[in-house]
């Protein structure tokens, strides 16, 4: 029982030792899976994806510590320096030690920002709180990683030379993705545009429903996500249609016969305003008489909606269709453009007679 069976990092494992690090080992696997699985199930407060990576990490975690505190009892230091330079202590328990630390600060900041913004942030706009909860959320980010670092003794005074060496770096080739992360910091804290606007920019159209450390994500009304660079944003020109006040108003033009009656045609469009389920009462739709054109009388229905429960294209659609059959019925006609074309005949002068 005492021969060793081999020798691992100088220390040698006999029998004995070999079938207690298997006891040891399942016992914490078990336990790790245990938990794990407890937390699945109890942690109703978190969605189904994020149950399932929380349960996952800490077993991970538990099975990491374990395993090498079973490694410890065979004699085995793991606290020895595997690098030792320049006030650089790297073992393998610190090595495990700043994964643990980097994987929490990842998994904490993005349950942090997601429980905020589902419990005491939900009585501000989801604008305001989308962009507390993602500053939040960098923040410990950030602070998170720093003390992550010191857990292999890397002090702040040595990062330096590599920030020197990074920003010419940046300056050349990450400048693209610095200013994108840079304006997506603006757009948080200024809000021109916020989540849940909709938006038109170089002629993208639709409803922003992410705004990332690089760009932004517009799902349109064909339900396709566009991603536009967080810096477009700032530097060309953006329509913002629910920018303060979500009700904004549309404009259908139509064109009407001459000799139509005009009363007619307006009590007619107000109508078709009224009835439709997407126009506001208040402001009230209004009938607009444009100008006399060239083959038809142009009036411009406009209407009221809320940008943030209708769809421009299919309102304007839906009003279209609502003026088409109303005009039928009320038998008002809707011109197509015509051209009067006069010929002039003119006498063309014969030539000398022949003899």
């Amino acid at each position: 029982m005492d021969t060793p069976l081999f020798t691992l990092a100088g220390t040698a494992t006999d029998v004995r030792g070999f079938v207690a690090f298997l006891g040891y080992s399942t016992a914490v696997l078990g336990f790790g899976w245990l938990v794990s699985r407890v937390l699945r199930e109890r942690l109703t407060i978190l969605e189904a994806h994020d149950r399932r990576v929380t349960s996952r990490f800490v077993f991970w975690v538990i099975a990491a510590y374990g395993l090498m505190g079973t490694l410890a009892r065979l004699g085995l230091d793991l606290s020895a320096p595997l690098m030792n330079a320049s006030g650089l202590h790297v073992s393998v328990l610190n090595l495990v030690t700043f994964a643990t630390f980097v994987a929490t600060v990842l998994i904490g900041s993005n349950l942090v920002r997601k429980l905020s913004e589902q419990t005491f942030l939900t009585r501000l706009e989801p604008g305001v709180r989308y962009a507390i909860s993602r500053i939040l959320y960098y923040v410990m980010l950030c602070l998170g990683l720093l003390a992550a670092l010191q857990t292999v003794g890397l002090e702040l005074s040595s990062l330096t030379v590599a920030v020197g060496a990074l920003s010419v770096g940046i300056g050349f080739g990450l400048q693209n993705i610095v200013n994108n992360f840079v304006s997506g910091l603006i757009l948080l804290f200024e809000r021109p545009v916020q989540v849940g606007d909709w938006i038109e920019v170089e002629g993208t159209s639709g409803r922003i429903t992410q705004i990332g450390a690089r760009s932004l994500t517009v799902v349109t009304g064909d339900n396709i996500s566009i991603l536009v660079p967080n810096a477009l944003c700032l530097s060309s020109q953006v329509t913002n249609w629910s920018h303060g006040d979500p009700k904004v108003r549309l404009r259908v033009p139509v064109g009407v016969a001459y000799g139509s009656d005009m009363d007619k045609v307006e009590r007619v469009l107000l109508e078709v305003a009224r009835n439709d389920t997407h126009a506001l009462k208040d402001p009230e739709p209004l009938v607009l008489f444009n100008e006399f054109g060239d083959s038809s009388l142009n009036v411009e229905l406009a209407v009221w909606i809320d940008i943030r429960e209708s769809k421009l294209r299919k309102v304007r659609s839906d009003l279209n269709f609502a003026i088409n059959r109303a005009f039928a019925r009320e038998s008002i006609e809707i011109p197509f453009p015509q051209r009067d074309l006069h010929l002039r005949s003119s006498e063309v002068p014969l030539g000398p007679a022949r003899a």
